[in-house]
């Protein structure tokens, strides 16, 4: 028998609901549904939706070749609507100064729900999860657990994520590619747009994507978690900028802020620490910064780097950080942002950054000439915070790895710098590395002759057979390809290429290389895959540069030991061909597409490509047909690729970059 109603008691009651347990009629179930009331993974509560696809504009990359520098584009973050339902409870917030650039911010909190939580996040406004690229690991929806918002030149990393529940280890995610926060209930639609005043488009509208709703705008690294409201979350973030503004003599500022997404957030117990190299300023302060009403014509994606400095908000409110107070608690969104200016007692501020730990044998020695200071591994970084022009010397090496290398640096008043450390490797102790070797940096710093500064940190040196393809701080804002460096693998000078030509001229009675004759060209290039057929063959080992978030190590064999071990892979044996083809006076290309690589050779008005994983077992025709097959699949005729992952390394364009060959 069906009940009345239990809440008009007028008609029978035919829904459950999932929050009182009892019957309701449709009309009494509309009427009393909200995020606040409900649990949305009712049957009956209905999905939010968007009048289009959404696209993951992270997934667009414009790579500068051969230097590697990429650009990345803006994806929007959409917070779930069940945030609105939560409150944050802060049982820690301790802020450790540890330097003028440098400081560890670590929270302890709690989330609690307003009403009873199911599995909420991202369910019934689902359209986020693409459009925001929202984070799903072992089948989980992941939660934009805590926003860390930095000074453009920052890098923002956990060193410590736990929860208190059992003390276990909390499985973090890091992504830096979301400018624009937008809270929950914003909407995103497809829209015709009047772009009368924009000369870049022909007709006065176009069909375009808009954001609207309460908005904030700024760099921010965003840290990604399962929900949970049993346990305290633990974590402890480090901040390091390299962006120093020094506003007068020996007061520097240091910026950090962080956004709780949460509409309550309750902070128990502040705890502010600082070095004894510096005094906090009375001017200091703590801005608590509010979202405003927004609306966004996303007419075209929007690079990252070129956009890290324009801030949106709508509000703010300054409290003195020397005169907070716990506990206290809003009941808004809104981002904390700490403006410490700091009374240091030097007149010079140093400290030491790294990128990496790891050095990149095979092609280290380039990183300063081809990226002109734009990239290093090691940086060092430098404020004057004297009203003086200060000469100071830098003297760094890797120690049994380098020769000590002594660079002097003239600091004009209140000036900052970021010197990237390049120690020269010696190559001939790098070839004896079969290995990752633990290798030790050291760095001193003299003024007026007298040491203020010094810095050891143990590294780990990769072999020269070892390739990494990118490097990127981990939530990919900034990146750089080293698809080009493969180049340096290109020997045509090396012992066995020298063997492997001269076979060939005897089997054909002479090579003449540089040809442009189609009949030519293919005489010389079938001579050399037939040679090589007779000397190795092709072995099936793993090939993939895009395994995993961060960057891998691939093993590349130079060709004489490929030749050595009488076989190799399908990269190891393009890079053998085309030592070959270089020698020879011609264009070899290295083409990289998932999982896979295969030659290209370019010539004025053709390209010819070869499917090496043919060799010693097809003829050199197969090898042909199944190149340009290969290369049809993946790039059009153009030779613009046709999927992501697909890239075109061209060893002449590398030369010209200063990309050598190893030997």
């Amino acid at each position: 028998m069906i009940s009345n109603c239990a809440e008009c008691q007028k008609v029978k009651g035919k829904r459950r609901c999932m929050t009182s347990g009892q019957l309701i009629c449709s009309k009494c179930c509309g009427e009393k549904r909200s995020w606040t009331f409900c649990n949305t993974e009712c049957e009956y509560f209905p999905n939010e939706s968007v009048n289009y696809v959404p696209y993951n504009s992270q997934k667009t990359e414009l790579v500068m070749l051969p230097s590697g520098i990429t650009t990345k584009f803006e994806v929007p973050l959409f917070l779930p609507n069940l945030f609105d339902v939560i409150t944050c409870t802060v049982k820690e917030l301790k802020i450790d100064l540890l330097d003028f650039n440098k400081a560890i911010v670590s929270i302890q909190f709690k989330l609690a729900g307003d009403r009873e939580l199911g599995n909420e996040v991202y369910i019934k406004d689902r359209w986020k999860i693409p459009t925001s690229n929202v984070i799903i690991r072992n089948d989980k929806i992941l939660a934009p657990l805590i926003i860390m918002s930095t000074a453009v030149g920052s890098t923002c990393n956990f060193v410590e994520s736990k929860s208190k529940y059992g003390e276990s280890s909390l499985s973090l995610v890091k992504t830096s590619y979301s400018l624009n926060v937008w809270l929950p209930y914003s909407k995103s639609s497809m829209k015709k747009i009047d772009v009368r005043d924009k000369p870049e488009f022909n007709s006065n509208f176009v069909t375009g994507v808009v954001n609207e709703g309460r908005l904030a705008s700024k760099k921010n690294d965003v840290f990604w978690a399962e929900l949970n409201t049993k346990f305290d979350y633990k974590i402890s973030f480090q901040i390091d900028n390299t962006d120093i503004v020094v506003k007068e003599e020996k007061k520097s500022l240091l910026y950090l802020g962080f956004f709780l997404p949460y509409k309550k957030v309750i902070v128990e117990k502040f705890i502010l620490n600082k070095s004894s190299s510096f005094s906090i300023s009375e001017d200091s302060f703590l801005a608590l910064q509010t979202f405003g009403e927004q609306k966004i014509d996303r007419l075209w994606e929007i690079p990252l780097e070129e956009n890290f400095k324009n801030q949106f908000h709508g509000g703010y409110v300054k409290n003195n950080i020397l005169d907070l107070s716990s506990p206290y608690h809003y009941d808004e969104y809104l981002y904390n942002d700490y403006f410490f200016f700091l009374r240091n007692k030097s007149d010079i501020s140093i400290n030491v950054l790294f990128n990496s730990d790891d050095i990149v044998s095979a092609y280290f020695n380039i990183l300063r000439e081809v990226y002109k200071g734009k990239y290093s591994p090691i940086l060092l970084i430098l404020a004057n915070m004297s009203m003086e022009i200060k000469k100071i010397k830098v003297i760094f090496e890797i120690k049994s790895l380098s020769e000590r290398c002594v660079e002097t640096i003239y600091l004009s008043p209140l000036e900052t710098l970021s010197l990237p450390l390049f120690p020269i490797l010696n190559e001939t102790k790098l070839s004896e590395l079969n290995e990752h070797t633990a290798v030790q940096f050291f760095v001193e710093v003299f003024y007026d002759n007298e040491l203020i500064y010094e810095e050891s940190k143990n590294l780990n040196c990769l072999p020269k057979e070892t390739f990494v393809y990118d490097s990127e701080d981990l939530g990919k804002a900034y990146k750089y390809y080293f698809y080009s460096f493969l180049a340096r693998w290109v020997t045509p000078n090396s012992v066995s290429i020298e063997s492997l030509i001269n076979e060939a001229v005897e089997a054909v009675g002479g090579l003449e290389g540089m040809s442009q004759e189609p009949d030519n060209i293919m005489k010389e290039i079938k001579a050399l895959y037939d040679v090589i057929s007779s000397k190795v063959k092709y072995v099936s080992k793993t090939f993939s540069l895009y395994k995993g978030l961060t960057s891998l190590h691939q093993k590349v064999h130079l060709p004489d030991n490929t030749v050595a071990n009488g076989g190799g892979n399908c990269i190891d044996l393009v890079v053998l061909m085309a030592s070959c083809l270089e020698k020879l006076g011609y264009n070899p290309q290295i083409i990289i597409v998932p999982e896979h690589s295969y030659l290209g050779v370019k010539f004025d008005n053709f390209s010819v490509f070869l499917e090496m994983t043919y060799i010693s077992e097809s003829n050199f025709h197969e090898s042909l047909v199944e190149g340009n097959r290969v290369h049809q699949k993946y790039f059009d005729n153009t030779n613009n690729a046709k999927m992501e992952k697909c890239i075109i390394i061209d060893v002449k364009q590398s030369r010209k970059a200063k990309i050598y060959p190893m030997n």
